[in-house]
């Protein structure tokens, strides 16, 4: 058993290795890992990798199709074909999952997503179910120092908001929580 350990080490070490070697060659002669950091598995960023912007698309590519919400439902919602289950961030170009459990996780961490993102959005719909539910007055603040404006409606005015102003070129996202039961 103690030889199968070592062995098993011997090869993730020699991976690590290999990834290293890799990535030293693909970064233009500097190095993305020290040699310190090689066995541990740490990446140590360079100076010009501290101050770059992140995107992201996790649930679907990057389109440059204007996103459409078509259907939603007690599990999620249907978006420009797409279904996605749970509550969802719909932003300019990408659907994100939206990792929050209910309105209780609406914040100012959980609407960080939506000003960090570039282009910046001018307008966020916030879906808060069934019934519409305010949000607090610092939050409505602390979007407007962002620079975003933010309109919050019950889940089925929320996605038709948010169909309208996005059919009308308007850079807008979407937040947007599941309904508890839908009543059409």
């Amino acid at each position: 058993m103690a030889s199968s350990f070592v062995s098993g080490f011997r090869s993730l070490e020699k991976t690590a290795l290999f990834h290293w070697k890799f990535l030293s060659s693909l970064s233009s002669g500097k190095r993305l890992l020290s040699t310190a950091s090689r066995c541990t598995g740490k990446l140590q960023p360079t100076d010009d990798e501290i101050y770059t912007r992140t995107t992201i698309s996790l649930l679907s590519k990057e389109s440059s199709d204007v996103p459409f919400i078509s259907n939603y439902s007690i599990q999620g919602f249907t978006i420009s074909g797409d279904k996605v289950y749970g509550p969802v961030a719909i932003l300019p170009r990408s659907l994100v999952s939206w990792n929050i459990a209910g309105l209780h996780d609406i914040h100012e961490d959980s609407l960080s997503l939506f000003h960090l993102i570039e282009p910046s959005i001018e307008i966020l719909v916030i879906g808060t179910g069934e019934a519409y539910h305010k949000l607090t007055p610092e939050l409505h603040k602390f979007m407007r120092l962002k620079g975003i404006a933010l309109e919050v409606q019950d889940t089925s005015h929320a996605c038709a908001t948010f169909n309208y102003l996005a059919r009308e070129s308007r850079v807008v996202a979407a937040g947007l929580l599941p309904p508890e039961k839908v009543t059409r």
